[in-house]
C-alpha cells in the first residue's frame, strides 16, 4: 500500500474508499484519522468491541473480498490492526497489566511503559474497552485475588502481601469495595467443600 495513503486508524480501510471521506469529531469537523464507518460524532460506532472482536469482523471482510484463506486473512488482519492507533496501546496496556498488575497498580507506571501520558492512556481505554484504565487495572487485580483466594490456604495477610498493597487492611477495603464482601467472607462463600 503507498504509504501516503491514509489509513482509518481503526479498521485499517483507505480513508479515499469512504465514501465521507471520514469520521467526525465531536464538533462535527471531518476526523483524520478515522473513517465514517468506525467514527461519529466523536465516538466509535463499535465502543466497547474488543481487539480480538475488530479481527473477526475484518477477517470476514477480508474474506469476502479477496481469494486468501482464513488463515492468511487473520495474520493480515492482525498484522494491520496491532498497528493503528486505536488499538496499540489500549492491547499493549492490556498485556501489561496482565503481565504486571499484581506487582503495579497505578494508570501512572502503565503510562511511563508505554511512554504516554495517564490521560492520554485513560482516553484510548475508555474509548476502547468502556472502561477507565484504572478500572482494567483494579478488575485484573481482583481476579488475582479471587484465584489467590479460592485456589489456596494462604493466609489473607500474605495475599495482600503478594498483590503488593501497603497493608492487609488497605486489601480488605479494596477486595470489599470490589466484591461487597470481605476476602474471608468471600472465601468461606465460594470455597468448594
Amino acid at each position: 500500500m503507498d504509504s501516503n495513503v491514509k489509513i482509518c486508524q481503526s479498521c485499517g480501510m483507505p480513508i479515499d474508499k469512504d465514501p465521507n471521506k471520514g469520521g467526525t469529531n465531536s464538533d462535527g469537523s471531518k476526523s483524520e484519522k478515522y473513517c465514517s464507518y468506525c467514527f461519529q460524532n466523536g465516538k466509535f460506532t463499535d465502543e466497547g468491541i474488543t481487539f480480538q472482536e475488530k479481527i473477526e469482523e475484518n477477517v470476514r471482510i477480508i474474506l469476502s473480498r479477496m481469494g486468501i484463506t482464513e488463515e492468511q486473512a487473520r495474520n493480515n488482519a492482525e498484522s494491520l490492526l496491532s498497528n493503528l492507533d486505536r488499538w496499540k496501546y489500549v492491547e499493549k496496556f492490556k498485556e501489561l497489566v496482565n503481565e504486571r498488575c499484581r506487582q503495579y497498580h497505578s494508570v501512572q507506571y502503565y503510562a511511563n511503559e508505554l511512554c504516554i501520558t495517564p490521560n492520554y492512556l485513560n482516553e484510548q481505554v475508555k474509548k476502547n474497552t468502556g472502561f477507565t484504565a484504572k478500572q482494567v487495572i483494579n478488575n485484573k487485580l481482583f481476579f488475582e485475588a479471587q484465584k489467590l483466594l479460592l485456589n489456596s490456604q494462604t493466609p489473607i495477610a500474605e495475599i495482600a502481601n503478594m498483590l503488593n498493597f501497603e497493608n492487609p487492611p488497605y486489601f480488605v477495603r479494596f477486595f470489599r469495595k470490589q466484591s461487597g464482601s470481605t476476602p474471608f467472607q468471600y472465601r468461606i462463600k465460594n470455597m468448594k467443600p
